[in-house]
């Protein structure tokens, strides 16, 4: 028995002698003396520990711990316990891998997910389907961007320019309208004034074809005047060639002309890198035909 055993019958006899409380003086005098019994039994504490350790004595070990004792002792066997499991060495199956497998060679680059494990696939790459939404965020801006995409970059190509830099002007000039017209008296895609069209052979400015045929040359002739300089030709565009040259060849300091540069080469930066994205989308659908 344990000490809490012990304590326990202690407790339960001084709870039913103190529920079966005699009324008559005889009855009385034989209460008096359990209770007295009961004191002296827990006065003398000591005296039940050497009792507990008395009956434990001829118990077995695990008797005498307490629960945390014995939890302990079950997860420290549990650990160094052996498992029934048998290990496999690594080396050796690698091995006899190769030598089951005579063609085996070991891969110098990790083949990709799309390719599934399978060695024909090993070169494909899966790109992602580039969103528009990501280079416009105006849904009335992009479905212009759908309309005249293939204008503006039929025309860049025939008159020899970038397409993502004419789509950079178009955008920063008029937003892809057509029908766009500026307080001074721009108009059209490339906001053309009555001057600069006459000299580029452009007689509707609202025609849109006329209109980015017409900025197209403009745009050629700055990049030729200034040497292939994007900023310089964009800010000709804008404050006109000579103010460039009268200012050394550097951004006239209007401020309007600076934000203008600064958005049209954000606008070219955005393209370029959109225009790569949907090139290496077509290449990837490309090679998964020829996979199928």
């Amino acid at each position: 028995m344990s000490k809490k055993a012990v304590f326990s019958i202690v407790m339960v006899m001084s709870i039913s002698a103190c529920s079966s409380i005699p009324k008559n003086t005889d009855d009385m005098n034989a209460y008096n003396s359990e209770t007295r019994k009961v004191k002296n039994l827990a006065f003398h504490i000591d005296e039940l520990d050497n009792i507990a350790s008395s009956l434990n004595k001829d118990a077995p070990e695990w008797v005498a711990l307490d629960w945390n004792q014995i939890q302990n002792q079950t997860v420290a066997q549990n650990r160094y316990k052996k498992s029934n499991r048998r290990r496999v060495h690594v080396a050796s199956t690698r091995s006899t891998f190769r030598s089951r497998n005579s063609s085996y060679q070991k891969s110098s680059k990790p083949v990709s997910i799309a390719s599934r494990g399978s060695q024909s696939n090993a070169k494909f790459k899966y790109v992602s389907k580039p969103r528009l939404s990501t280079l416009i965020r105006s849904s009335k801006v992009r479905k212009r961007y759908k309309r005249y995409n293939k204008m503006i970059r039929v025309v860049a190509k025939s008159v020899g320019i970038e397409p993502e830099f004419l789509h950079a002007i178009v955008r920063a000039e008029s937003n892809y309208n057509p029908k766009a017209r500026s307080y001074v008296g721009a108009a059209g895609f490339t906001q053309l004034m009555p001057g600069t069209a006459r000299e580029m052979g452009v007689k509707n400015r609202y025609n849109p074809v006329a209109n980015l045929y017409g900025g197209a040359r403009y745009l050629r002739y700055l990049l030729k005047f200034f040497k292939q300089n994007r900023k310089l030709a964009v800010a000709g565009y804008n404050a006109g060639p000579f103010a460039v040259k009268r200012h050394g060849y550097k951004v006239p300091p209007y401020k309007e002309t600076r934000n203008y540069v600064k958005k049209v080469l954000s606008y070219y930066k955005k393209n370029k890198k959109y225009f790569k994205h949907e090139v290496a989308y077509k290449k990837m659908l490309e090679n998964s035909r020829r996979y199928q």
